[in-house]
């Protein structure tokens, strides 16, 4: 019983470990002042993950999400494409808090929420 109630706690700190180590990234994509995606990405620390709309208006957006060293700040890299123009900026943003770049005729709003 005692081995049996050691693992279910070795589980569940492993499973709150591998929570506080995903983030969810909502991001609002704009050409010329017109939204043309605003995909919610979840995402794991250090790893890349990515979404593509075809069609016209379509998009594509890869990024990383990887903490710092200080809480509740991370570094987002990432690729935006759409019909009329490409970006790959890198943001250091703080958690729960919107943050904007803009290219051209491009822009990226990113919030990553814990």
């Amino acid at each position: 019983m005692k081995t049996l109630m050691i693992a279910m706690m070795a589980l569940i700190t492993f499973a709150a470990a591998a929570a506080e180590n995903s983030y969810t990234v909502h991001a609002t994509l704009l050409s010329n002042g017109k939204v043309v995606g605003e995909p919610v990405l979840q995402v794991r620390d250090a790893e890349p993950a990515s979404v593509e709309v075809s069609g016209v208006e379509g998009y594509s957006l890869a990024l990383t999400v990887t903490a710092e060293n200080t809480p509740g700040r991370y570094r987002l890299v990432s690729e935006v494409s759409t019909a009329g123009a490409n970006m790959s900026p890198t943001l250091v943003v703080e958690a729960n808090q919107p943050a904007e770049v803009s290219i051209g005729q491009l822009t990226m709003r990113v919030t990553v929420r814990e």
